[in-house]
């Protein structure tokens, strides 16, 4: 049997200023009005005053949430410690909501101007739009503000619609396809003067067996804009195109964050391009990391390297850090690399299972992918690149896709 508790107290009789000693106290449930039992470390007693006028705590069965007592002329009520709690525990949440709201209505004010570009981009004038609610509709099939949004893709693209939405020329989602994706929680790639943010992947970046499209290049990011994390043991040089990245000092974990594609969560993938010198001084050549955190005490993070030499077997390496430890690599065997050409580094995150492959630019990408691991937990984090040997390499990072959150 579950029981509420009610706080002990003394009873005076107003009249008199003067307790009430030594009464038997009848306890009602003050919203149903009827007589309930009272009980005391779970045993069903009577309730009387003692010689002060004091009633000890005491319980009810917790279909009562509040009583009343009276003990003589006199009647008090009392709301249940549990109840108590709850009530500040909903407080609490109150506050929380409130807090949350606010940031959803800043999102919002920002977002609404944007759409209605959309509208205007696709030749809508305001009054044309009749849907109302218009940051909410881009994602309602057959409402206008949906019509302009894949109107406009097709003009920045060059087909509609794009991937984001997954819907069939009459605006009706297509059965059996993958949640949308978001646009790194962005509508500015739709305003050409933002275009520097708009890293498109194509065909389906939710769909790990979808092969990678490289036919439609997304545009490049602001390769200035990184940061350096972990440990400071590679020199990075920015090039118009591309980093180049070789060791510096002892060689740790160098990770560097490409800050354009911000913090990502879900399942992500990731594709770059890499361009070894081989033969290099180590067996570790450079990639791409997703789900990076934490600082050269704590680096977490999955990352794929390139690993190998003339002399030795290639293979496509996965590394799983958390907290500053190495929980445990994967490796599988890749075709033979080849110096100064590009290669490209696909690696994909999607729930607890990482995934790798490595082809050289120009040919056909593998069907299947050549290592996987499956993680502790998917990890948060930020996207980017790392290296953790003496190998020098250039890298170009291509695209990142995220699932919606």
């Amino acid at each position: 049997m579950a029981f509420n508790t009610y706080d002990g107290g003394v009873v005076v009789d107003a009249a008199s200023n003067r307790p009430v000693a030594s009464k038997i106290a009848t306890v009602f449930d003050d919203e149903t009005g009827a007589r309930v039992k009272v009980y005391m470390e779970g045993q069903e007693r009577t309730l009387v005053t003692g010689a002060h006028g004091l009633i000890p705590q005491f319980q009810t069965e917790d279909s009562t949430r509040r009583v009343r007592i009276e003990v003589g002329p006199v009647r008090l009520r009392q709301w249940s410690q549990e109840m108590i709690a709850s009530a500040a525990a909903a407080g609490d949440d109150i506050s929380s909501a409130l807090e949350q709201v606010e940031v959803v209505r800043a999102e919002a004010a920002a977002i609404v101007p944007r759409v209605e570009h959309i509208e205007t981009m696709a030749g809508l004038a305001p009054g044309e739009v009749t849907d109302a609610q218009t940051a909410n509709l881009i994602t309602q099939p057959g409402t206008s503000t949906r019509g302009a949004f894949n109107a406009v893709s097709a003009q920045v693209v060059g087909y509609a619609p794009v991937w984001v939405i997954h819907e069939d020329a009459a605006n009706t989602p297509r059965p059996n396809t993958p949640r949308p994706v978001e646009w790194f929680g962005k509508v500015e790639p739709l305003n050409m003067a933002d275009a520097d943010v708009w890293h498109q992947y194509a065909p389906n970046p939710t769909d790990p067996d979808e092969p990678f499209d490289p036919s439609t290049p997304p545009t490049p990011v602001n390769l200035a804009n990184w940061t350096n994390r972990w440990h400071d043991s590679a020199a990075v040089t920015v090039n118009p195109d591309h980093y180049s990245l070789a060791k510096k000092g002892t060689a740790a974990r160098f990770a560097m964050s490409i800050n354009d594609y911000g913090l990502r969560s879900g399942d992500v993938d990731m594709v770059i391009l890499m361009r070894p010198t081989i033969p290099g001084t180590g067996t570790f050549y450079p990639g791409p990391i997703v789900g990076g955190g934490g600082d050269s005490e704590s680096e977490t993070g999955v990352v794929l390297y390139l690993t190998g030499s003339p002399t030795t077997t290639w293979e496509a390496y996965i590394a799983e850090y958390e907290g500053g430890v190495a929980r445990g690599t994967n490796r599988g065997a890749v075709s033979t690399p080849t110096t100064g050409q590009w290669h490209y580094m696909r690696l994909n995150i999607t729930g607890t299972t990482a995934r790798g492959k490595i082809w050289r630019e120009g040919t056909t990408e593998p069907t299947g992918w050549q290592v996987t691991r499956t993680l502790a937990k998917a990890p948060p984090g930020w996207v980017g690149l790392s290296h953790g040997g003496d190998n020098a390499a250039d890298l170009k990072p291509v695209a990142v896709a995220s699932e919606a959150t």
